[in-house]
């Protein structure tokens, strides 16, 4: 008896991660503001779409959604949250929108992260021909170089 319980217990626990899922993106594809901003403990959950798993924020963000980008960074979502190997920039930068890899960089998403193929958000964006975003992302990435070099070392005494 216990193992039908468990058995029907795991399906509705499936069902409601697949509605929730479908809702996250429901949402999102039809710019539902309202609902985006009821999503709570929801704003970081990963689901798939088309074979890929992403985030709210990554799934706007590779729609080029500017909105739906800053309303989901302004209820908590993280910038800096990696799925399988990618982050909301990378796919913002796929995407090709400069206004949401804008708002990524200044919620502090890493320029210099790479996804599983070595790739950083700026070699996405070259990728897809995205010459704006590319060269903003150079400037970031040369930022982030120099900010390193000039931070102070730290001394290793023994």
């Amino acid at each position: 008896m216990n193992k039908i319980i468990n058995f029907f217990v795991m399906i509705m626990v499936t069902i409601a991660g697949v509605s929730a899922q479908s809702n996250i993106q429901k949402a999102i594809d039809q710019q539902d503001y309202k609902a985006v901003q009821k999503l709570d403990k929801d704003i970081n959950q990963v689901f798939e779409a088309d074979g890929i798993k992403l985030t709210p924020l990554s799934y706007a963000s590779i729609k080029g959604e500017a909105e739906m980008v800053s309303l989901l960074l302004k209820n908590g979502a993280s910038a800096k949250q990696i799925t399988e190997g990618s982050d909301a920039l990378m796919f913002a930068a796929k995407g090709g929108n400069l206004e949401c890899v804008q708002l990524l960089v200044k919620a502090g998403a890493q320029v210099m992260n790479e996804g599983k193929d070595g790739m950083t958000a700026r070699d996405y964006a070259v990728q897809a021909g995205h010459s704006d975003v590319a060269i903003y992302l150079n400037e970031q990435l040369s930022a982030e170089i120099e900010k390193r070099k000039a931070a102070p070392r730290t001394k290793i005494t023994r």
